[in-house]
């Protein structure tokens, strides 16, 4: 390099060659400020769950369907005169003129970018969008995109979102509940219910769910809807996981005490928690703590836990279940990786989806069809099936008819308090 001669930077994308970060809003002012007379926005785009795609097909394959991706959005912005940028994994940008057939245009795009994909529907794109006002700047348009980008993960029939005011209201008012949410987690204002689950023929009560309730100062017994999505978010689902598993154990422990027989109960664990926590120690932990056997706790783990982190979570179940501990699978049937997972783990339980026993005439044959199916597959995996979400007599007749013996619903019991579910608990010598 010369004396005196500034050093080169890089604006691009050593991947794909689109501008990177800085450069791209450095650019995207120059040309807002020389076409000031016509309105334009910040599209932001990804690929829903890439990093399975990578998972699943390769590091190659991955960096091929990005560079399918940042062909189209070049050759877009080219013929609007304006530019792309790509600032890492699947995170692209297009600065792009406001057009009344917008979302139009972009539907079309999403559709043929799902051709790369074999249209499998996982892996198709996310698209937000911000128009740019006289007191915004670009990357603050771009915020905006992302936020009404993120309001649409895993809702596979709504692709392109326009970013409104009320989306940061709500970002303003999801972070004040953040905030309460963590008080209340020091004031211990969490409690739980529990929800028996119940052989078909005779109703007894064979297990309870654990569900977290927070006992709100002001609005009452509040829902797990209205903080477990706030928490999953941030990260911090973790923090009320481990108060729950704590609490339902010391209640274990309290029964055992009280000289009742007491049933397994399941305790939900989320995603974050398997590469947030040492899961098998804490669950030891907590046997030795409160002197119980493993076969009383059954980890509920939803089914699209396995969508992200596959290795992570199957490594870490197939220690619990050596461990002694129950497998179940929430939702079964809800998410694509079904079967998938199952020759992979060792599960004890499969919590079938409600979605399964929401029949109608036209469908029950073909219902009838797949729960037969369901029904052989877990009997030769040696797995026990409880549905989910029973409602209706004729429900329980079409379990019955088709050899189900385990259920759960408001058919069976509402959740209970935790001195009502007790309630339902024989004492232990009569039993034996």
């Amino acid at each position: 390099m010369k004396k005196g001669s500034l050093p080169v930077i890089n604006e691009y994308h050593p991947l794909t060659g689109l501008y990177n970060f800085d450069a791209f809003f450095k650019k995207a002012a120059e040309i807002i400020k020389e076409n000031d007379k016509y309105p334009m926005c910040i599209i932001s785009l990804d690929i829903e769950h890439f990093k399975i795609y990578n998972d699943w097909y390769g590091r190659k394959a991955g960096d091929r369907l990005l560079n399918l991706l940042a062909g189209d959005i070049k050759k877009a912005a080219e013929s609007a005169g304006t530019i792309a940028g790509h600032f890492g994994n699947d995170d692209f940008a297009l600065l792009y003129p406001v057009t009344d057939d917008l979302e139009k245009w972009l539907a079309k795009q999403i559709e043929e970018f799902a051709k790369y994909t074999d249209a499998i529907r996982e892996f198709l794109l996310k698209v937000g969008i911000c128009e740019i006002n006289h007191s915004m700047s670009p990357a603050e348009a771009y915020d905006c995109a992302q936020l009404a980008l993120k309001s649409i993960e895993g809702i596979h029939d709504q692709r392109v979102v326009k970013y409104d005011c009320d989306m940061k209201r709500k970002l303003m008012s999801e972070q004040f509940l953040t905030q309460e949410i963590r008080q209340a987690l020091k004031k211990k204002e969490f409690t739980c219910y529990m929800q028996p689950k119940c052989q078909i023929d005779t109703g007894e009560v064979i297990g309870l769910e654990a569900l977290v309730r927070w006992r709100h100062p002001n609005d009452g017994i509040v829902g797990p809807d209205v903080f477990i999505p706030i928490l999953e978010r941030n990260r911090t689902v973790h923090q009320l996981d481990l108060f729950v598993w704590d609490l339902v154990c010391s209640q274990l422990h309290e029964w055992i005490k009280e000289g009742l027989h007491v049933v397994p109960v399941s305790v939900n664990v989320s995603r974050i928690d398997f590469y947030s926590l040492d899961l098998l120690s804490i669950f030891k932990g907590l046997l030795t703590k409160y002197d119980l056997s493993a076969d009383l706790i059954e980890l509920e783990v939803t089914e699209s836990a396995y969508i992200e982190d596959y290795k992570i979570v199957t490594d870490t179940i197939d220690q619990l279940s050596k461990a002694g501990f129950r497998i179940s699978i929430d939702d079964f049937g809800s998410a694509y990786s079904s079967l998938n997972m199952l020759k992979d783990i060792e599960v004890s339980v499969l919590k079938l989806d409600i979605k399964f026993i929401q029949f109608n005439r036209k469908n029950l044959l073909r219902t009838m069809a797949i729960l037969k199916a369901i029904k052989q597959m877990a009997r030769d995996l040696g797995q026990t099936i409880i549905v989910e979400g029973v409602e209706t007599q004729e429900q329980v007749n079409l379990l019955k008819q088709l050899d189900y013996h385990y259920a759960q619903g408001y058919y069976f019991y509402h959740p209970l308090t935790i001195d009502q579910a007790a309630s339902l608990l024989k004492p232990a010598k009569v039993m034996n």
